[in-house]
């Protein structure tokens, strides 16, 4: 009965994912939140300790969602690469009681290496770098864009993971209270 029921919340988790993927990969303005928050609805497998339902419903939802936004690697890229496996990571570091800051420096790096990924694919599939074709910034200024980009990335994720924290304990209280 138990593995039914994480194979039920896997499918809603993995359809909650799908459903915020794909309309994402539509409109075009919400792209990258649709994906922030595919990677919430990951997180329903396991507030029942699940992380081989919280595995499935990421590969799941990867793969229909790329079918079902029409291919749109800008937002299957991101989605792969961090903010979809990111909860899972999250859990195996609680489960593993891996210190905390060592890993928030190492899901640092790899948020601004996705991030760094998912800049590659816009300038690849929009031809448009905009770095390269900012002319009103002047040159001597290009040169700190990307530094300064790097230090805002890395506190925005500061905060992102302080959130997702806390999101994973409202989604465990919520599937615990809905009795699921």
């Amino acid at each position: 009965m138990k593995n039914s029921k994480i194979i039920a919340l896997s499918a809603v988790s993995a359809a909650f994912a799908v459903v915020l993927l794909a309309l994402g990969s539509f409109i075009e303005i919400i792209d990258i939140a649709c994906v922030m928050f595919a990677g919430v609805a990951i997180m329903i497998p396991l507030s029942k300790d699940s992380i081989w339902g919280a595995l499935l419903a990421y590969l799941t939802s990867a793969v229909l969602g790329f079918i079902l936004g029409g291919a749109r690697f800008t937002v299957i890229v991101p989605y792969v690469a961090f903010f979809g496996i990111y909860p899972i990571a999250n859990a195996l570091q609680i489960k593993y009681k891996i210190n905390r800051f060592l890993a928030l420096v190492i899901k640092d790096v790899w948020f601004l290496g996705a991030m760094f990924l998912y800049y590659k694919m816009l300038v690849i599939f929009s031809g448009y770098d905009l770095f390269a074709d900012f002319s009103m910034i002047p040159e001597n200024f290009r040169n700190f864009i990307v530094p300064a980009l790097i230090v805002f990335g890395a506190i925005f994720f500061v905060l992102y993971d302080s959130v997702m924290l806390k999101m994973q304990l409202a989604v465990n209280y919520i599937v615990n209270k809905l009795k699921l």
